[in-house]
């Protein structure tokens, strides 16, 4: 079975990830230094909290370049969740301008609620258009319902094609897919079967 590591950072729900990959089947470990993610096949990097300080301390660590070679050099499977997903853009405006990893080739800004009286943050199970085209989508059907807990989201238009997408103030990629690159603005690990679903499909590839 492949190796999955959990990226350990300060800013992800490392136990509650674990814990669904577990009733998946799949033992993973707890990643905790740049050389660990050498050994690994696939990478989680899950992520609550501030862009700013989270890249601060990807980078205090020194797992930027790490991440980035697993990535971009080995093509090794990674997946973003929420934050995670986030800090594997170009930039992010959370906490200030801030350069994120460079991994996906968008930018991560505020959502832009001009109208109606939805607050900034997204909250809640929303439900999710499928690009079907997306191998991380299969057996979930043209839509589902999965929970979200943010207030910034990547520029659509950048990666549209590459994309599953959500309503919340705007059109937002709620799903990211490019051969090994994988991200989910929501929390699979919070989304019930649907998230366990998702979380299979990303491991079995």
């Amino acid at each position: 079975m492949a190796k999955v590591g959990i990226l350990n950072y300060g800013c992800g729900n490392i136990t509650s990830v674990k814990s669904s990959l577990a009733l998946l089947g799949y033992d993973s470990k707890i990643i905790s230094s740049e050389k660990e993610i050498t050994k690994i096949d696939s990478l989680i990097i899950p992520g609550v909290g501030n862009y700013s300080y989270a890249m601060s301390s990807i980078k205090e660590l020194s797992f930027d370049s790490a991440i980035k070679e697993h990535a971009l050099i080995k093509k090794r499977k990674i997946l973003g969740i929420c934050l995670g997903f986030q800090i594997m853009s170009e930039a992010g405006t959370e906490g200030g301008e801030t350069q994120g990893l460079g991994i996906i080739n968008s930018k991560v800004e505020k959502f832009n609620c001009n109208y109606g009286n939805s607050p900034i943050t997204h909250i809640g199970f929303n439900s999710v258009i499928h690009n079907t085209a997306c191998s991380i989508n299969k057996n979930l059907g043209e839509l589902a319902d999965y929970y979200f807990l943010h207030s910034y989201r990547y520029n659509s238009e950048a990666i549209q094609n590459q994309s599953s997408f959500c309503d919340y103030c705007e059109k937002f990629p709620a799903i990211y897919e490019n051969e090994n690159v994988f991200g989910v603005q929501f929390h699979p690990e919070k989304s019930q079967t649907n998230g366990l679903r998702l979380l299979n499909n990303f491991l079995g590839l």
